[in-house]
C-alpha cells in the first residue's frame, strides 16, 4: 500500500518529536547533575568557611593568651623553640 505524503510528513514529524524529547530528557538529566555538583561544592565552601571561623576563634583566643603571658615568658619560648631543630640535627647526626 501506498503512503501519502501527508502520512509521511505525519511520520517525519513524530521523528523529530522523538528526537527533541530525547534531547530534553538527556538535557533534564544532565542538569541534574550539575545541581548536584554544584550543591556538593557549595557544602564543601560552607565546610571550610566554618572550618575557617574556627580557625579564626582559636587564635584569637590564643593571641590573647600570649597578651596576658609576660613577654620574658614568650622570649623564653622562642629562644627554646629556635633551638630544638639544631639539637635534633645534632642528636640524629
Amino acid at each position: 500500500m501506498e503512503r501519502s505524503s501527508l502520512e509521511v510528513r505525519v511520520e517525519r514529524i513524530e521523528e523529530v518529536v522523538d528526537d527533541i524529547r530525547r534531547d530534553v530528557k538527556a538535557m533534564d538529566t544532565r542538569m541534574a547533575g550539575m545541581d548536584n555538583s554544584i550543591s556538593v561544592r557549595m557544602a564543601r565552601v560552607e565546610a571550610l568557611m566554618e572550618n575557617v571561623g574556627h580557625r579564626v576563634v582559636s587564635l584569637e583566643r590564643k593571641a590573647e593568651k600570649a597578651e596576658n603571658r609576660p613577654p620574658w615568658l614568650i622570649m623564653i619560648g622562642v629562644i627554646v623553640a629556635s633551638g630544638i631543630p639544631p639539637l635534633i640535627t645534632k642528636i640524629l647526626s
